[in-house]
């Protein structure tokens, strides 16, 4: 587990993990890098044959489980190569293997590359920096622990320094997620089914962050409506899409921004809450609304962490609806003498729709439990099985079956799906919305109140307050999306112009500035050399010269490359004087000087003691002659 590669090879697991969006990915990753790890000593042997198989059984599992559960299989190819990396962590690897597999856990970060889902990434993509070179030494030296030859930090600044350059230079290209489904929210279907119970895909748990809003007095988040009940379920009606209704002067009005971290993911729906008046934002053309309020609009600009900004009216402008209308929100299946007789008992004496409506919210908040992943119900008499029989489920049950009793009263009903806001961020100001948000609720007509907001789902108070260590990750999260994902071409066109006025300006500024200027780099020389000089002139001896260890280093790496390619290779596990052993076990012509290369190196570099100058003129000869037999071949 110490080899930098093996290292490398597992940062690249947990990047392939980042792709689904799953602790279990990542569990399972760590679990079999540590058992591959741990059967390393095995030096098990595996033909290419076999190591073709596990990569095709590897695929074949990573795709169907993705089918299964309803995620994008488009990379299941990075699963069935962590497979592969697990089945040569087995072995000891040749050099060209080696080298592979270096490129393998690459291929693994860069594919996170595209993503960067969240500061998981960053994390990962700075152990990778520090551990490329490391791993490019084992391969090229050996074991850490057998020439203990280690880069260091110049590699890591380099890779990080050109990484930052490329970042800020090149267009962000998005590909997209394992929790981004077909489709998504449109006109003509809904995603919601498999976010809302995990029966239907498994997203009600998903942590991650879907939309962040900020504003006061914050409702619940209208994306789709399903006003159609037909052949026992709810349907979307297709409705025309009209210009929003202008405020008047006198109308108070409540601000909302949000920041979509996929505006692909929500298709050409904005979440919105209240009665919207206007809207704005970068991912916005042509925006528009449905009669039942949802906010849509035509194309898209800006896919990744896109932003708009709407206002809503503090209260709500209430419009009577026609009576055909309201026999098109009252239409439902005629219910049966169980239901009517339970129905009417229910409400009892009351008259008003408000007062209906209450009893029959109450009732199920207080009488049934909510419960993802609740056993089916009855296709015959689905209802009666919900409100007699099984008394539990996800949210769509308690809205579907607390429209359809409002209906069977005469009081206007439809279903609704979208998002509940979470807690607020102490550190941010934003409310995170992720996808175990996702809520269905009911719409009612009541007289003089207009259109009424009714959650008739048990248990439904809210995420609880997150602790400060949450907020200050989410504050971290929130910082990742507005500073490097959504550090897109306009981003990057107004950084390169701040730099170019910055450069244009320069001049003015060291003229401006110049005393200090010279001043500090003076007193920086002063502290840069005033040590140097002041050793010289006391004559205080430096450290000895590594010149002599180098140089057998050097040599005993010309004399591992000579012997490589002849398919000669010093494998990790053995020590420079076990391979010489074998070389000259062989009689191979070159173990002559291989014998005094390596004497001389491992007294040099393993002691720390500079060659005599015969001992050069020794190890140069060898050299020379190893040369002669390379080019005699």
């Amino acid at each position: 587990m110490k080899s930098p590669l093996h290292q490398l090879m597992l940062v690249g697991f947990l990047a392939q993990g980042l792709a689904w969006d799953s602790w279990v990915h990542w569990g399972v990753s760590v679990g079999l890098w540590i058992l591959a790890a741990g059967m390393f000593r095995a030096r098990w042997k595996i033909p290419l044959m076999g190591e073709g198989i596990a990569l095709v059984v590897g695929c074949g599992l990573a795709f169907l489980i993705a089918k299964v559960s309803s995620r994008s299989a488009h990379f299941f190819l990075g699963d069935g190569l962590i497979v592969l990396q697990c089945i040569r962590m087995m072995r000891p690897l040749t050099r060209r293997e080696q080298v592979t597999s270096l490129l393998i856990a690459c291929f693994h970060i860069g594919v996170a590359c595209t993503l960067a889902p969240d500061v998981r990434f960053a994390a990962l993509f700075s152990a990778a920096i520090l551990l490329i070179p490391r791993a490019l030494t084992e391969i090229e030296f050996g074991g850490p622990g057998q020439l203990r030859h280690k880069p260091g930090w110049g590699p890591g600044l380099v890779l990080g320094a050109c990484a930052v350059l490329f970042f800020i230079s090149f267009p962000r290209l998005f590909v997209g997620t394992a929790l981004q489904l077909q489709g998504g929210i449109g006109r003509q279907g809904s995603f919601f089914s498999s976010v809302l119970d995990p029966t239907g895909g498994g997203f009600s748990e998903s942590g991650s962050v879907l939309f962040q809003v900020q504003g006061e007095r914050l409702s619940y988040f209208k994306c789709m409506v399903l006003s159609r009940f037909q052949d026992g379920k709810w349907q979307t009606e297709l409705s025309p899409l009209v210009h929003m209704r202008w405020p008047t002067s006198g109308e108070k009005r409540l601000n909302r921004k949000i920041r979509i971290k996929s505006a692909g993911f929500l298709g050409r729906v904005l979440p919105t809450d209240g009665q919207v008046v206007f809207v704005k934002g970068d991912v916005l053309k042509r925006p528009l609304q449905t009669s039942q309020g949802v906010v849509e609009y035509e194309g898209t600009g800006r896919r990744q962490n896109a932003s708009f900004e709407y206002e809503i009216l503090a209260s709500p402008v209430q419009e009577p609806i026609s009576p055909a209308l309201v026999r098109y929100y009252t239409r439902h299946p005629e219910p049966s003498a169980r239901i009517a007789t339970f129905l009417d008992e229910l409400v009892g004496g009351r008259t008003t729709d408000a007062e209906i409506a209450s009893a029959i919210v109450n009732h199920l908040q207080t009488n049934f439990t909510y419960r993802l992943g609740a056993p089916a119900l009855s296709r015959i008499n689905t209802l009666e099985d919900f409100l007699f029989e099984k008394r539990e489920g996800h949210c769509e049950r308690f809205a579907s079956t607390l429209a359809l009793l409002l209906r069977m009263k005469g009081i206007p009903s439809r279903v609704v799906m979208g998002y509940v806001p979470g807690p607020l961020n102490r550190f941010t100001g934003w409310h995170q919305v992720r996808f175990k948000d996702a809520h269905s609720w009911t719409e009612a007509y009541l007289e003089g109140r207009g259109w009424v907001t009714l959650d008739a789902t048990p248990g439904q108070s809210g995420n609880g307050a997150l602790s400060g260590f949450q907020d200050f990750l989410e504050g971290l999260d929130l910082f990742w999306y507005s500073r490097v994902v959504g550090f897109d071409a306009a981003a990057q066109r107004q950084l390169f112009s701040q730099w170019g006025a910055m450069l244009g300006n320069l001049p003015g500024w060291i003229a401006a500035q110049r005393d200090w200027l010279i001043l500090f780099f003076g007193g920086a020389l002063v502290i840069a050399c005033g040590p140097r000089l002041w050793r010289k002139a006391r004559a205080v001896p430096t450290k000895k010269s590594s010149r002599g260890v180098d140089a057998a280093h050097e040599y005993y790496s010309e004399l591992l490359k000579i012997l490589g390619k002849r398919g000669l290779w010093r494998e990790m596990f053995q020590t420079p004087f076990e391979f010489l052993k074998l070389l000259e076990a062989s009689n191979h012509p070159a173990s002559g000087p291989a014998r005094v290369i390596t004497e001389l190196f491992c007294r040099a570099y393993y002691s720390q003691h500079a060659l005599t100058a015969a001992e050069r003129r020794s190890i140069q000869a060898a050299r020379e002659e190893l040369r002669e037999l390379q080019r005699g071949t």
